[in-house]
């Protein structure tokens, strides 16, 4: 048992290790795979449920379309033909989101103030960072979503780093 535990600590620091190194230094790429696995994923998945759907209409007699399942395969197909679009929409959407967060944040914190409620001014420190983050990120999508890949990718590497410390330290 202590044998496979030290191959299997070896083997997932190495793999996460490689994989993290693989994000950080080539984060557009990493991202673009990481889309393209989601896409055949649901390509795959919308496709045998549609055929199960249709099976089972036929076997039961009824005509009930498989809504789900088709919406389903087809984000898949849009996500396999143009990842970087849709990567670039999200990034999109929760900057704005962000920004809007933010900004609702910062107009609370002035009514309060204004209503006679004292708002210090390191209430508005976290919202005004936000709402930079989320003006940064509508005015160019790729930074949150490189920032993203990257932070996971280092996480990886310190992942990988601490199992193959597991492993020698325990190879003892």
């Amino acid at each position: 048992m202590k044998n496979y535990i030290q191959i299997n600590s070896l083997l997932w620091g190495v793999c996460t290790l490689l994989v993290g190194l693989f994000m950080v230094f080539n984060s557009e790429q990493a991202m673009a795979i990481i889309v393209e696995i989601l896409g055949v994923m649901l390509t795959v998945v919308g496709a045998i449920q549609v055929v199960a759907q249709l099976m089972q209409n036929r076997k039961a007699g009824v005509n009930t379309f498989p809504l789900g399942a088709v919406v389903m395969l087809v984000v898949g197909v849009l996500l396999l033909v143009r990842p970087m679009l849709w990567i670039g929409m999200l990034m999109l959407v929760i900057g704005v989101v962000m920004l809007l967060l933010s900004l609702n944040q910062i107009v609370t914190y002035v009514r309060l103030s204004r209503s006679g409620i004292r708002v210090a001014w390191g209430y508005y420190v976290v919202p005004v960072l936000f709402a930079v983050a989320g003006a940064m990120t509508i005015l160019e999508p790729a930074f949150l979503a490189n920032f993203i890949v990257v932070f996971v990718g280092f996480s990886l590497i310190f992942y990988g780093a601490s199992s193959l410390f597991s492993y020698f330290s325990l190879k003892k």
